[in-house]
Parts: C-alpha cells; structure tokens; sequence
C-alpha cells in the first residue's frame, strides 16, 4: 500500500516526538529518514501516476518524443563537430601558451606569412619569451614497401618540436638533441650526416601492421632506410592532419651548400609554434617579438625592412578557416530544435485543453495545485527518458554518417566521435527541449479554474490556449523565414562562386601527382629526362591531346608553393624587391593544356632547355605591377632565386588565374621552365576528348610503364579541385538548406495542426454563420485570411530577424548582399505558398460543415 504526503507528515509528528526523548542522534536519524519517506515516496507516486496518463495515450508520449528526438539527435551531432573543432582543448600540455608565429609586411600587402628559416633560426637563438620555438616543413615523399611505392607526407622538423607539444609517444621515443645534427630534407639529394630516424604517425603505423615491435625497424622512405624510433597518438598530427611521419632537420646544414651565409631570410613558408614562457601573456611575447624584429630589420634591411612578427593562439588557428561555418551551421540547427519545442509545446496545450475537466475534477477532490504540477512534471520526465534514449541512439548512427559526408576541411576532423561528452550533450539538450515543450502547458494546467472546466467543459482555457498556440505558430514561421533567408544566401553564394572565371578552362582536365624517389633520380637531367618520357608516353594514350607537367597546380593543396624577391633589372637600388612573386615551374605546352591565355609572347619550347639562355614567364597582374602599360616581352626581370639575383628574359605574359580558389584574386607570378629548374615532384595534366575519368586508369598505366617504382597517385580531374575549393561552402549550403526545409515543414505543421483545432472548436459558430446565409467560399476564405495573418506576423519578425543575422554572416556571403532582394522575396514567396497549403485542408473541413448536424451535436 501506498503513503502519501499526509500520512507521512502525521506519522513524523509522531515519530520525532518519540526521538526527542531518545537524544539529538535518535531525532537526527529519524528526521533523515522522514526526508527520505517525503521525497522518495511522493516521487515514486508521482512517477506511477505519470506512467499510468502516459501508457493511456502511448501515440501522443511516443510521437512528441520521436519528435523532439530527432530535433535533439541533428543538434547534438552538429555539436559532436563543434565540440571536436572549438570547445574541447588541444590535447597539449598546457594548450593556452602555444602560439603560432607569422610575419607581415603591411607596406607590400603580405600578411600573415609563414617566417623564413633565417629569421627563426635566430629568433630561437635570441627571444627570451619563449621556452621553445620549433619550425616544420611538409614534404611529399614515397614509402617503399612489398606492394611498390606509396606516396606519404611527411614533416622535418627543427630542434624542440615535440618539446614544444609536450606529447611522450605511444611507442619508443622522440628526437634526442644530436639526432637533428646534420640532418638534412628527407627529399634532398644532400645526404644526411646523421644516423636517418623517424618518428611515425598513429596512422602510418596502422597502415605498417600496427607492430608492437616496430620501434628498432627500418622503413624505406625515399629509396633509404630509416629507423623508426617512435610512434606517436592517435590524437597528434601536427602541422596537419596527413602528416605520416616526422624526420629531424637541421635548417643551416641543410641550406649550407646554397647558402654559405645563412639560410634565406626572403623566402617565407615554414610554419613556426612557439611555448609561450610560464605567465607570459601573448601580448607581452608579441611585443618582445616585435622588437627582435626591429633589430633583425636594422641588421637585414634587404629582407627584413618593414617586416612584423604576429601571434595566434594555436587554438584559434587550427579552428581559423571555418570556425564561422561551424557556428553558422549550428546556430541554425539549434533555431530548428526551438521550432521543433514550439511544435510539442502546441501539441501539449492542446492536449491540457483536452485534459482540462480532469485536472479539474481532481482539483476539486483536494488533489491541489502542487500536487498536480508534480504528476505533470513526472510525466514530461519519463517523456525526457524516451527522448534521451531516442537522441542518444540517433546521434550515435548519425555522427558517422555525417563523417562520411564531411568536408576535409572542417578542424580536427579525426576527432569528431560518439563520446561521453557528446552523449552528456543529448542527455541534457533532450531534458531541456522536453521541459520547455511542456513548461506552458506544465503552468496553465496547476492554474485550472476548477469552476469554468467543469461548467463549460473548457472551452474558456480552450480560448487561451489557442491564443497562446497562434503566438507559438508565428514564432515557429519567423523562426523559418529567418533560415529561408539564410540558405537562399547561401545558395546564391555558392551560384555565384561556381560562375567564376577562374582564368583557365577546368574541363576535361585530369590531374596525376608523381612524387619520384630522389634517391633515384639524383640530378636535374635524371629529373627532365623521367618526366620527358612520362610526358611521352601519356600523349599515346588516345583521348589525351595534350600533357604538361607544373610544380603547383591551381586549388591543389599539394605541390611546391612558394614565393621569391624580383624587380625589374633596369630598376636602381630603391626599385629592387618591391614584392614576391610565386614561382612555379612549368614544361612545355603548360599554357596550352591548362587553357590559360598566352596574352603576349610565347610558350615554352623543347629549346628552353639547361643550356639555353635563361628565360620566364608573367602573368598579366605581375607585368601591370611591374611595367604599367609597357611591353614586357624582351625585358629583363631579376628573380632572386637559388643561386641568387639573375636576370631572366620575359619571354610571354599569360592570364591572370585564381590559383586558390574562387574567392582568391590573382596573384603576381612567375613561370620558369622545368628544364632549367629541375623539381623533382610533378603535377601532371592531360587534356582528354572524353570524361578524364574514363581515361584516369589508361593514363595512370602509360605513367607507370616508364618506371613500375615511382608511384602515380593523386588522380583526380581539374572539376573535382574546382568542387574541392567551395565544398564548405557548398557543405554549410545544404545543411542550412535542410535545416530550413525542416523548418518550413515544421511550421506548416503548426499552421495546419493551429487551424484544424481553430476549425474543430468553432464549429458550431461556423454551422451557425452558414445557416444565416455564409457561403462555404467566405468560410473556407476566413479560414486562408487567418493563416495570412499569421504568416505576415510572422514573416514581418522573421525579416527583421534575419536582416540582423544575416549581418554575422557577411564574410560567407560572395557576390550577393546580406539584403538580397531577390532572396527575401523569394523567401517570402516560398512561405506565403506553403501556409496557404497548409491551411487549404482545415478551410476545407469548415466549408464541408453540416450546419444542421453541427448544431444538435
């Protein structure tokens, strides 16, 4: 049998004047033990009614559930992105003191470069704000193993590196301090003075077997031996997530030979983390920086005059490219889980409405107001439980499904899982969306007028109660036009970008990566004279009609990218080195099978070979910035590059590309032919007559058959790095797209669920206007006007919602304003169409009313 509250209270009484007598012990026990009986046992009474009203109307609990689960399930699997890529701390030590350290030159308009060897070399040896600053440079390179080669990436690294990230390995050990001594690029043809050791990735040490024993082995990189030393987290993968393992680099030795000085200071490109000293703020360590800067700038004004030094925290850097994609997307997930509320807080008014005698009747039996409120607290709480069980099962299928579909580009991708934390997430989002869908309905019911219940059988709460479900329905549609807007941006955004000229044709195009073995070919005739057979033999492959090879393709995150001092060789002292330029090298027949213009001049030829005078090719922003209107061909430019200042003759201008995508602008450049500057890793493409797709393995096969050792990989056509380029874009569209879809329907939902239930209590009204001559067009028509009433209410707030939103959103918006006409007509147009949708059914019923029927019911 079961106490309640009273029993209880009149049994305490008893019972504490007993333990009064018995001392302070007895009397603590006893009132222990009543608070126990109080709490527990209501709640276990409550909990049993509840069950008891939810089980009576299993359709509604399982449906508002299911319904708000599945609003829980997209928001937290959203949050599973941005907890791996924002919220949760790197996993360093101490992850606040890294920063990442660039160099800018505001007076040239080249901000946030990565710092030149020189500069860091002696920023390591000079700063005292920091306890360590490490350098690294990504390299591509070929794994040698039973099945031929395979292309990996790999990371020198300079003195300190691990000592910076503080992470011990898995496996083995880090670089002790004399194994960087003499340690030169793993692609160098310079051999390393030092014993070759490695430190592998999680990953590549998955890929050799995960061996247990692998610490003590070689591996064969680049037609050498390397013994492994060390295997690293699965969580470390630093500078980025492909990097597959990390050699040790001594910078001066390995620039020596080239640079008997000191390794350059004019070549920007590495990328330099630095832990911060303990207490040091960035601001402080930045100001230090500066002023080293200033004294490197005084001793090195050729390349170091007007050049700054800027922190980030490494957090924010690993986060930078598309932090307001993630917070943009989520913002907008979250909007509809607030619709998806607004739907089950409408659906559980209307259900009090329907429950309202009862309450009443229990309330007039002395059951109380608070005591009602507890059953109907208990009841959302067990609809919380099936919520959360919902939510929970839902986000696990679905955060691998959204991986599969993931953009490279999103921040620590390999982080994103189903874990405790993410878990926690739905739990409690599910117990929040569950009590604010119920929080109204919850209140109004312990508020029960007991009289007009049971006299009018509700109809006076059933009048409030659809007022409050026509607020919650225009907060639902303004919730909706404010993510119409935001994907008609969007969309707009990605159409423009797709029509880009990008300076070159990117059709039937198909791309190849070879990454050769230095080890092999050792000199820069071995280099052209494999790549010229390559080339060779690709042009027998039919549907290819022409092929060329470059150091860097456009909007390929792989390739030799790099940038170097030029000036006009006539110009004086106060003319050099007015900027860089990228420098690319290019065989003959480039231009041609990229579709890029030669706007003056000529190709190269066969005849630009090493022994040929030294010749380059300009695009047109570089000839503009140079010499103006002048012709540029025949003129001399001063490109300092290897082997130092040398003038090289102008010998064509070709046009100006977007080399990083649709949304870069061109950039000054120099093309120099591959013959005379042999790199030993190439970026191949063919123009086909077919689909490159179809020729991909043809092509692939004729590429190998000049050498079986050198892998072939990367394939891919210039279209998919054209796609690759705006597929955050094009991700945070269709997200957004969806999530208003959803929203659209969501709030059709509450129009029509709004209108039906307006229809089904004032049916005798409407019965009675038709008896006294209302057509069944004017019933129908009142009943659309209502629903227009609800759509410009809530299309007015929706508009000035998303006018305000939309302005955060500005730097994912090309070509198109935050105030997109077109694009808020159409929004409006879209909802105007789907509310009158929506109310066409419950119009319908009115119009169909029986008058005679309806009023003797």
């Amino acid at each position: 049998m079961t106490r309640d509250r009273r029993d209880i209270r009149e049994d305490g009484e008893r019972l504490l004047n007993a333990a009064r007598a018995r001392g302070r012990v007895a009397l603590a026990t006893t009132w222990f033990a009543l608070l126990w009986d109080l709490v527990f046992v209501g709640a276990r009474h409550d909990l049993a009614q509840a069950l008891r009203a939810l089980v009576r109307s299993p359709g509604v609990t399982l449906g508002t559930s299911l319904l708000l689960g599945l609003g829980v399930a997209a928001t937290t699997t959203l949050f599973a992105f941005v907890d791996a890529g924002l919220l949760r701390p790197l996993p360093y030590d101490q992850p606040g003191r890294l920063v990442v350290m660039f160099e800018s030159n505001v007076s040239q308009d080249r901000l946030r470069e990565g710092p030149s060897p020189g500069n860091v070399v002696d920023w390591v040896a000079r700063n005292d704000a920091f306890d360590a600053i490490t350098a690294a440079m990504t390299v591509s390179a070929t794994l040698r193993g039973r099945d031929g080669g395979t292309p990996i990436t790999g990371v020198h690294v300079t003195r300190g590196f691990f000592d910076v990230y503080r992470r011990q390995p898995r496996l083995g050990r880090t670089f002790h301090a004399d194994e960087y001594e003499g340690a030169t690029s793993i692609t160098s043809r310079q051999p390393s003075s030092g014993e070759p050791v490695v430190v592998l990735s999680y990953r590549l040490w998955q890929t050799l077997g995960a061996d247990p024993q692998i610490v003590g082995r070689t591996v064969s990189i680049e037609g050498r031996d390397w013994s492994v030393i060390g295997v690293m987290p699965e969580d470390f993968a630093v500078p980025d997530a492909a990097a597959a393992f990390w050699a040790p680099w001594d910078m001066p030795v390995s620039y020596r030979p080239r640079f008997p000085d000191g390794p350059p200071r004019d070549a920007r490109f590495l990328r330099v983390v630095g832990r911060m000293k303990a207490g040091m703020s960035i601001a402080g360590a930045e100001a230090r920086m500066q002023a080293l800067a200033s004294g490197l700038a005084a001793e090195h004004p050729d390349t170091n005059a007007g050049w700054t030094v800027q922190l980030s925290p490494l957090a924010d850097e690993v986060s930078r490219t598309s932090r307001l994609e993630l917070l943009l997307v989520f913002a907008a997930m979250f909007c509809l889980l607030l619709l998806v509320c607004a739907n089950v807080a409408s659906l559980a008014i209307a259900r009090g409405v329907a429950r309202a005698r009862e309450i009443a009747i229990r309330l007039a039996l002395g059951a109380g107001g608070s005591r009602v409120t507890r059953q109907l607290i208990a009841e959302s709480a067990l609809s919380a439980i099936v919520t959360m069980v919902i939510a929970v099962l839902l986000t696990t299928w679905w955060v691998d499904a959204a991986l599969s579909i993931a953009p490279a580009g999103i921040p620590r991708l390999h982080e994103v899982a189903m874990n405790a934390r993410v878990a926690s997430f739905a739990a409690v989002l599910a117990l929040l969306a569950t009590a604010l869908g119920n929080a109204v309905p919850t209140f109004r019911a312990s508020r029960t007028p007991i009289a007009g219940a049971l006299k009018d059988g509700g109809a006076v709460s059933a009048s409030a109660a659809g007022r409050l479900r026509a607020g919650l329905v225009v907060a639902e549609i303004a919730a909706a036009v404010m993510l119409l807007v935001g994907a008609g941006l969007l969309a707009r955004t990605f159409a423009e970008l797709r029509r880009v000229d990008v300076g070159f044709d990117t059709r039937n195009l198909l791309v190849l990566r070879i990454t050769p073995d230095a080890a092999r070919y050792r000199t820069g005739a071995q280099t052209t004279g494999y790549y010229r057979r390559v080339l060779d033999s690709l042009r027998e492959v039919p549907a290819i009609t022409s092929v060329a090879a470059v150091t860097n393709l456009p909007m390929s995150t792989i390739g030799s990218d790099f940038t170097r001092p030029y000036w006009p060789e006539q110009a004086g002292p106060e003319g050099r080195k007015v900027a860089d330029a990228s420098i690319r090298m290019a065989t003959p027949g480039y231009f041609g099978t990229l579709g890029l213009p030669v706007m003056a001049g000529r190709e190269f030829t066969d005849r630009d070979d090493a022994e040929a005078p030294r010749v380059v090719i300009i695009n047109q922003k570089l000839a503009r910035n140079t010499w103006g209107d002048e012709n540029p061909i025949g003129r001399h430019l001063v490109l300092d590059y290897q082997r130092g200042p040398y003038p090289y003759e102008v010998v064509g201008v070709v046009g100006d590309a977007r080399y990083d995508g649709p949304r870069s602008e061109p950039v000054p450049e120099i093309f120099v032919p591959h013959a005379q500057n042999p790199y030993l890793v190439l970026n191949v493409i063919a123009r086909t007559t077919l689909d490159p797709n179809t020729v991909a393995q043809m092509a692939r096969a004729a590429a190998l058959r000049v050498d079986p050792d050198q892998p072939v990989h990367s394939v891919t056509t210039m279209d998919q790095l054209l796609g690759d380029a705006v597929q955050l874009d094009r991700f945070a569209m269709l997200l957004i797209t969806l999530f208003a879809v959803g929203g659209l329907i969501t709030a059709a939902g509450g129009v029509y669920a709004l209108l039906a239930y307006t229809v089904l209590l004032r049916r005798r009204e409407i019965a009675l206007r038709m008896a006294l001559g209302a057509s069944p067009r004017r019933v129908a028509r009142s009943i659309v006007m209502e629903s227009l009433v609800l759509a410009v209410a809530g299309g007015t707030i929706g508009m000035v919602g998303a006018a305000a939103s939309s302005r955060l959103a500005r730097t994912m918006l090309f070509g198109v304003a935050p105030q997109d006409p077109v694009t808020l007509a159409t929004a409006v147009a879209v909802l105007l169409v789907v509310v009158v949708a929506a109310s066409w059914l419950p119009a319908r019923r009115a119009a169909l009313i029986d008058p005679g029927r309806a009023m003797t019911i």
